[in-house]
């Protein structure tokens, strides 16, 4: 049986990676993981997802440099995440 994962976002590709890290070698060639998210540094953070399987959405902006390009937008909630 074959298998495609794909994880979206940080936490989802942080899932991926850890799930291709525990598969062992011989049934690596069953699974295709794939990860999606916006920033680039999350994706070239992962080791165990092939580079071609790691899918960039946006620009090299984080969320926190998107969202201000929205003057007098309330972000509030967000404020108190320090990855932003």
């Amino acid at each position: 049986m074959k298998y495609i994962i794909i994880g979206f976002g940080g936490t989802g590709s942080d899932v991926v990676n850890d799930l291709m890290d525990k598969v062992p070698e011989q049934a690596k060639k069953d699974f295709a993981p794939f990860t999606v998210d916006t920033e680039l540094a999350k994706l070239t953070s992962l080791r165990f997802v092939p580079e071609n399987n790691k899918i960039v959405i946006s620009d090299s902006k984080t969320v926190g440099g998107i969202l201000s390009d929205f003057p007098g937008r309330n972000f509030d909630f967000l404020s108190k995440n320090r990855n932003l």
